[in-house]
């Protein structure tokens, strides 16, 4: 897989777990960030797909106003609710 390197930033209290699980693993730590990233796309396709599949509608029928209210409010709500889930997996 192609890397490109881009700083992100960490939560302190994720940094030494990150460090553990490469060394562990014997990975580097983007990998073990891209399997993650992988987990939980796949854990939460259903949700995802719903906000994806609503902003397609609306691009397939032109309609840039719901477009924008999509992404907007209802991206931010959808969001928290991500959130508050992952928050319950801590």
């Amino acid at each position: 897989m192609a890397v490109k390197t881009k700083p992100i930033r960490l939560f302190t209290a994720d940094e030494a777990p990150l460090n553990l699980l490469a060394q562990v693993e014997g990975r580097s730590k983007a990998e073990i960030l891209h399997a993650a990233l992988v987990e939980y796309v796949h854990n939460h396709r259903r949700e995802l797909s719903g906000v994806f599949g609503e902003a397609q509608r609306a691009l397939a029928a032109g309609d840039l106003d719901g477009l924008t209210r999509l992404l907007s409010s209802d991206a931010e709500r959808r969001a928290d609710l991500l959130a508050d889930e992952i928050a319950k997996l801590r």
